[in-house]
């Protein structure tokens, strides 16, 4: 008896599997690159799957892989049910410090490395910060110093909290995306592990001060006195970290 044989598909490799990502990643690249042409800000929706098939002669598969690599790095987000799909949204240094930490891992950095590398960032940022606010960048910091001002010693929890945006706010007021980005995300890393260590008021009290010191130097354009400023609080907290949990110091940052 003939038995008839019909051509069977080899099955994937590990080559095959590298090729349909790398097109993924392209067709990722090409969805945000027109993303960024037609204007569209973060909270606005990109054209549906349907559309996006025709546009990029793609098929549904890698459309939806494209996508996946888009939500996974934070650039969008999937709104479920009708009249959903893919969204915009703003990339935060959240995303970038998870990354970070994936490499960190990697290269099995520490977290004293991490805070090497902010002692080397923030200072020349407070620098920037100085000749570049805008008005709106010096209301907006003042705005978060009388908030973080107010905050008794009672709560460092959100003394801590407060404290973290009005970082975020005077790395932005250096006007440099590409410098606040890797500041915060670093910083990010950093404080995710020992956050809590830094729970106790012989830490908040001269560091209340400092702080007063920067946004003053800021404000009022102030390079130098910024950037002393900076080293100052930099300076305060590595003395305190190897003094409180230098064990922490010494560990490897984890991909968490």
């Amino acid at each position: 008896m003939t038995v008839a044989l019909g051509r069977v598909q080899a099955p994937a490799t590990d080559d095959d599997e590298a090729r349909r990502h790398k097109a993924a990643e392209v067709l990722a690249r090409r969805i945000l690159d027109d993303a960024a042409e037609e204007g569209l800000q973060p909270g606005d929706q990109l054209i549906p799957e349907a559309q996006m098939i025709r546009l990029y002669g793609a098929g549904r598969a890698s459309i939806r892989e494209a996508l996946r690599i888009l939500e996974t790095h934070g650039v969008v987000s999937i709104r479920p049910g009708r009249g959903g799909g893919p969204v915009l949204q703003s990339l935060r240094a959240r995303e970038v410090a998870s990354t970070f930490r994936l490499f960190f891992q990697q290269r099995q950095a520490t977290y004293a490395d991490v805070l090497e590398a902010r002692l080397e960032i923030e200072p020349p940022l407070a620098r920037m910060a100085a000749t570049r606010c805008s008005p709106e960048g010096r209301e907006r910091v003042l705005t978060l110093l009388r908030s973080y001002l107010d905050i008794g010693m009672d709560d460092l929890p959100a003394l801590g909290v407060v404290s973290h945006r009005l970082t975020i706010a005077l790395s932005t007021c250096a006007a440099n995306p590409a410098l606040s980005t890797v500041s915060i995300a670093l910083r990010d890393v950093y404080s995710w592990k020992v956050h809590s260590w830094f729970e106790d008021p012989s830490y908040w009290r001269p560091t209340r001060r400092g702080m007063q010191a920067l946004v003053s130097a800021v404000v009022s354009g102030d390079a130098g006195a910024a950037e002393a400023a900076q080293v100052s609080l930099c300076s305060r907290e590595a003395r305190f970290a190897k003094k409180h949990f230098p064990w922490v110091l010494s560990e490897t940052v984890r991909w968490e």
